[in-house]
């Protein structure tokens, strides 16, 4: 199993049960576990990430090193121990 860094924006912080400015990490065997491993170390995350039929939610962006795994197929050596995944919100306005 590979060790994985999360980052998530100040808003999200809460639910990972982190202190802010800390990276929490969580442990996943493959690029395809990556999800259900995020979502069983940070329970609390989940329904902001995700919605109810499992899929990202609209505005959320998961980034696995520099791939966004929502536009991207993720090449499997993008998945090692010590790999950063960070999840971002969309913003939008006018």
């Amino acid at each position: 199993m590979a060790k994985a860094t999360l980052e998530v924006p100040s808003l999200l912080r809460e639910f990972i049960a982190g202190v802010p400015g800390t990276v929490p990490s969580f442990e996943a065997g493959s690029l395809a576990e990556v999800m259900p491993a995020m979502r069983r170390a940070f329970p609390k995350l989940a329904p902001h990430v995700w919605d109810e039929t499992g899929a990202l939610r609209q505005h959320v962006h998961v980034y696995v090193g520099e791939w966004n795994v929502r536009w991207a197929d993720v090449p499997d050596d993008a998945w090692h121990d010590g790999v950063r995944v960070r999840v971002t919100m969309a913003v939008s306005g006018g």
